[in-house]
């Protein structure tokens, strides 16, 4: 139920009436504050259970990067190579797992695609080998922030108008439409073929991780949005398996595993993943995923910056704290790609990093 500034007006409220309103409030605050310090609570013993451990440095066989946007960027491409050499050395890092977004400007207009941002990527790939990167390139097909995510109220973010061509009312019900709209979906499968051919032929062989769609979230009723993602899901894996090179993972990119079903991921073989920020996930509720789901990919790990300061060298412990727990799982953290970096609350910051 929401309460609405507008309502209350229409309506004067009797001195009963407004202390029973006072007193779902609180009811509901208090609740919300218990959750959220309970949270913290079992994080912070996690924290410092760790950090008491013997002081074994970690060793990561592979550590992700989200980046979504690096590949725009390519003056800048020479000091994330740097960037990867520091955390390689902060981390034992064998190998590294860059994550990557298809940004709007491949496709500005339905059906109409501009190949120079796959180029771009592409170039951006090779750049790194020729470095010596080891590395993997995971490669989302769409971000669903620009098609409805943005409208949610961020305390960080603010809300923004969506700009995908995939919203067509750039309201909530336009962000539904991407999910359920049959001529949506049909553009949709097409952008994903046209990006998969040029994957296919350029990389060949190569190993690459495609993720679906940056947390996918149709705005209904917690029942209604799981029906409707595994439906879209199917349809979309349906229609694009056949493109898809045996050499590829393929990941939900979904902010929650439990939004699809587990016999969804035992029969697609889709890796299950989770978005991991302050308060969202206790401890405690990711062990249940993962004893439900198995091994899930925690795709993103982001923690406020001026919390967690890689060049802090008390930080850098906690980091590794944080890190070592999680370590069971594969990991990526969230983010280094000098892009919006004045927007992002949780990235990390390059000249933090020594």
């Amino acid at each position: 139920m929401k309460i609405s500034i507008e309502s209350l007006k229409e309506k004067r409220l009797t001195r009963r009436e407004f202390l029973k309103l006072l007193l779902v409030i609180g009811a509901l605050a208090f609740i919300e504050i218990h959750t959220t310090m309970s949270k913290f609570k079992e994080w912070f013993y996690i924290i410092v259970k760790e950090f008491f451990k013997e002081n074994k440095d970690l060793k990561f066989k592979e550590l992700g990067i989200n980046s979504p946007f690096i590949y725009l960027k390519e003056e800048k491409w020479e000091e994330y190579y740097n960037l990867l050499l520091k955390i390689q050395k902060i981390f034992n890092v064998e190998s590294f797992r860059i994550r990557i977004f298809i940004s709007d400007d491949f496709e500005r207009n339905l059906g109409e695609y501009n190949f120079e941002v796959l180029e771009k990527i592409f170039k951006f790939y090779n750049f790194l080998k020729e470095k010596g990167v080891n590395f993997v390139l995971e490669i989302d097909l769409i971000d669903c922030y620009s098609i409805g995510n943005s409208l949610k109220y961020n305390p960080i973010y603010g809300s923004h108008p969506p700009s995908s061509p995939y919203n067509t009312s750039k309201d909530l019900n336009g962000y539904k439409n991407f999910f359920t709209d049959e001529r949506l979906k049909v553009f949709f499968i097409k952008r994903v073929e046209e990006i998969l051919k040029y994957l296919r032929e350029k990389f060949g062989n190569e190993n690459l991780i495609i993720s679906i769609a940056n947390e996918p979230e149709p705005p209904y009723p917690e029942n209604e949005k799981r029906q409707i993602l595994n439906l879209w899901y199917d349809f979309v894996l349906e229609n694009i398996k056949n493109l898809l090179s045996s050499n590829w993972k393929i990941v939900s990119g979904l902010k929650d595993p439990r939004y699809l079903s587990k016999e969804f991921y035992e029969r697609t073989g889709v890796i299950p993943t989770l978005h991991l920020y302050p308060f969202e996930f206790s401890p405690s509720e990711i062990e249940g995923i993962i004893k439900e789901f198995g091994k899930v990919y925690i795709q993103e790990l982001g923690v406020p910056y001026r919390i967690f300061n890689f060049s802090n060298p008390l930080e850098k412990v906690l980091w590794k704290a944080l890190l070592r727990w999680l370590n069971k799982q594969k990991v990526s953290v969230w983010k280094i790609d000098f892009y919006e970096d004045g927007f992002d609350f949780f990235r990390i910051i390059p000249q933090d990093i020594s």
